[in-house]
């Protein structure tokens, strides 16, 4: 899998969008997400941040797909 990200403003080059590919609880099986915080620079990227990190830990350590939905949402709001 590729991908490239080409932000919109050249200025900062951070925002709050995201892309991840996580291994999943089986070699063969991976999780996509793709994203999009509300918002641009510093602020959105570390909403993004934030919720990319808690998305791949709950990739790595949950089974569910809606339980990793509800675990990341929890960690994200703190």
């Amino acid at each position: 899998m590729a991908a490239r990200y080409e932000p919109t403003a050249e200025a900062m080059r951070v925002g709050g969008d995201w892309y991840l590919v996580a291994p999943l609880d089986h070699p063969a099986r991976v999780g996509v997400s793709v994203g999009d915080v509300v918002g641009h620079g510093l602020p959105a990227a570390t909403v993004m941040s934030k919720l990319r990190s808690a998305l791949t830990a709950a990739a790595l350590t949950v089974s569910d797909p809606r339980a990793r939905r509800r675990c990341a949402t929890s960690s994200a709001r703190g």
